[in-house]
């Protein structure tokens, strides 16, 4: 797992996260999703949350997820000053679909 996923949390949360990645053999998505659960309730136990995203990449959602996270990985390392306006203009429109979507997902599973 790259430090950076879990840069934010403390050092025995890192070491768990760590540890339960290497026992799930999780790759760098599943790795970044639990660390990413753990940022957002550092209560959720680390076994919790590795069983949570070890369970939900066996399901269909679960392909549909990694393909939005290594997309937005992807994205992130190819972003360049030097895009050209098209790129950036596109990019920009897209990444606004994605909030949108992603605001109301998020308020349909809150509910």
């Amino acid at each position: 797992m790259e430090a950076m996923y879990a840069a934010g949390l403390a050092d025995e949360l890192q070491q768990a996260i760590q540890t339960e990645v290497e026992a799930k053999g999780l790759d760098e998505s599943g790795a970044r999703w639990l660390a990413c659960l753990i940022d957002e309730d550092p209560a959720l136990p680390v076994p919790t949350a590795g069983a949570m995203v070890g369970r939900v990449r066996e399901l269909s959602i679960g392909s549909d997820l990694a393909a939005l996270d290594e997309a937005l990985e992807r994205l992130s390392a190819k972003y360049s000053p030097e895009m050209t306006t098209s790129e950036r203009r596109v990019l920009a429109t897209l990444l606004n679909r994605v909030v949108n979507v992603a605001s109301t997902l998020r308020s349909q599973v809150s509910s």
